[in-house]
């Protein structure tokens, strides 16, 4: 029923008798202004359901919220539900159920409603082939509200963000991958909106480019969803992590509580003097770290370390090891932060067990 090429159409078959989705579709209607609310969270998202058929069941009764400025990183494996999520958020499909609330304002045209104030980059990019890099800017600019006298500095300030000052003035499609990224990315964020999603932002790009990017989407001071496989760049400008696994959403909190969690943080290896007992001077130098921070383990993955977790104490415990490394007949010891892959497969593995069971 009023088919479109993409998207949700504004009436389906289940609202075909439904008199307030004919009046939608016939009424002018002015976009919805956000009222901002600090007593309120930004958005709630509550009880999202997305079925496909009767065998998949790609979403099952998801909630969060999201607070105004707030970076979200969602992560997950392949087929766990982020991409049906981000559809679902940006009306691009349909959802079997769930409510958007913005400020406490229930949304009672659904999840549409949040495109009047949405920024996204796809995955795969969007643009058009013969337009300039500048052309595209002042276009989603002035779409975006900009007056003329504006413009130009709001262009000028987006090009200098994202460096893209050497191809300003080429076409889209003569741009390399990473200049490419670089536009849609400023594409989505150009003109302040109110929450910008970005689906795998920094894919297949060079590492200077994916630092750029990672720079200008925490300098913008937005609210945003993020969507990567590129979990420690993206754990840096991150306020919480969201993450999923079968349609559900199993974690959501600061990355530095998820290590808590699954006793993920740093690996401390000391480095012993020749002819040391390295067995027992790796139990004494154990149960020092225990006697500063009681959560401290042995590592059993790695011979001769230490896990830490992740706390304030770990300052002060390194600056009093490196004083006293002679008592424990060590010349030097290393300490690296766990990669956050691990702390997802520890996560991964706990629920795989509990399901075996």
């Amino acid at each position: 029923m009023l088919p479109r090429t993409a998207g949700t159409p504004p009436i389906g078959l289940k609202r075909i008798f439904s008199l307030g989705c004919w009046l939608k579709v016939f009424t002018f209607r002015r976009s919805k202004n956000i009222i901002k609310n600090d007593d309120k969270h930004f958005i709630e998202v509550n009880n999202i359901d997305k079925k496909y058929g009767f065998s998949i069941h790609a979403l099952k009764d998801v909630s969060f919220n999201i607070d105004s400025k707030e970076i979200i990183v969602l992560i997950g494996p392949n087929g766990c539900g982020k991409s049906t999520l981000l559809n679902s958020m940006t009306g691009s499909i349909d959802c079997n159920g769930g409510t958007l609330s913005i400020y406490g304002e229930l949304c009672k045209g659904g999840f549409s409603e949040l495109q009047q104030h949405l920024g996204i980059c796809f995955q795969d990019n969007i643009f058009f082939d013969r337009l300039s890099v500048r052309e595209h800017l002042k276009f989603f600019a002035s779409i975006r509200g900009y007056s003329k006298d504006h413009l130009n500095e709001v262009v000028d300030h987006t090009i200098d963000t994202f460096c893209l000052e050497d191809c300003e003035n080429n076409r889209a499609m003569s741009l390399s991958g990473g200049q490419k990224r670089k536009l849609c990315i400023a594409l989505a964020l150009i003109g302040n909106p109110s929450i910008v999603i970005l689906d795998e932002p920094t894919a297949g790009i060079d590492v200077s480019t994916r630092q750029t990017i990672w720079k200008a989407i925490s300098g913008f001071g937005i609210t945003a969803i993020v969507s990567t496989h590129s979990l420690e760049e993206a754990e840096s400008v991150s306020s919480r992590l969201f993450v999923m696994r079968n349609g559900e959403l199993v974690f959501d909190g600061p990355s530095n509580e998820l290590r808590r969690k699954y006793h993920c943080g740093y690996r401390l290896t000391p480095m012993y003097l020749p002819d040391t007992d390295t067995k027992d001077m790796n139990e004494k130098l154990l149960s020092w770290c225990k006697s500063k921070i009681s959560e401290s383990t042995e590592d059993e993955t790695h011979d001769n370390s230490i896990l830490i977790p992740v706390c304030p104490e770990i300052v002060s415990l390194l600056e009093e090891l490196d004083t006293e490394k002679s008592n424990f007949s060590m010349l030097e010891f290393n300490i690296i932060i766990e990669q956050l892959e691990n702390v997802l497969y520890r996560m991964y593995a706990d629920d795989e067990n509990v399901e075996a069971r």
